[in-house]
């Protein structure tokens, strides 16, 4: 199975269905869980050559890199799954790092970004770290889209490439040979 399939198969569907209940936390969780297993298959795909841009050593640099120049809410994404996984998580660099550091709460005014989470501060899924709070369904519709937006370009980068080779086939083919 592809990143693509994955995407397809679980991401997309478990985002589709929660978003239709945004409290529901065992939907939720499938949503996070899958979004960021969705690593996984990327770096499979990059390592077996389904794409262009390989150059990760595994899924944690990938990981790394993804948080610190593509989507930073990724790291919310990570931390929540592996603080669920593991029910604490030990790595340095993590924000949530106690399975309930994410549970139903509500924000007040100016408290979440702008657009975030629902009109008055009504309950909403939370993930908090030192007093801090972020809606977890604003930073995973984020990395859902940011998912999106990579396999797209994935895709057009593979289209691009098969574009190349095939019009370099046809050139050979066409080329005139010597006769001996």
């Amino acid at each position: 199975m592809s990143a693509k399939e994955f995407y397809l198969k679980y991401l997309k569907p478990n985002y589709d269905e929660w978003v239709l209940s945004l409290l529901d936390e065992r939907l939720a969780m499938n949503t996070i869980l899958s979004a960021n297993q969705m690593v996984d298959w990327y770096f499979y795909d990059l390592k077996i050559g389904n794409s262009v841009g390989q150059g990760f050593s595994g899924p944690k640099v990938l990981r790394e890199h993804i948080v610190a120049n593509v989507c930073a809410d990724f790291q919310i994404i990570w931390d929540v799954a592996d603080s669920h996984k593991h029910f604490e998580r030990h790595r340095g660099d993590a924000l949530i790092k106690f399975a309930e550091q994410t549970k139903l709460g509500a924000m007040g005014f100016g408290q979440g970004g702008f657009g975030e989470g629902p009109y008055g501060g009504g309950p909403q899924l939370l993930a908090e770290n030192s007093g801090k709070k972020r809606n977890i369904s604003a930073a995973t519709k984020n990395v859902v889209a940011m998912w999106r937006d990579l396999l797209q370009l994935q895709s057009t980068q593979q289209l691009n490439f098969i574009h190349c080779l095939t019009r370099s086939i046809q050139m050979y083919t066409h080329f005139p040979t010597r006769s001996a």
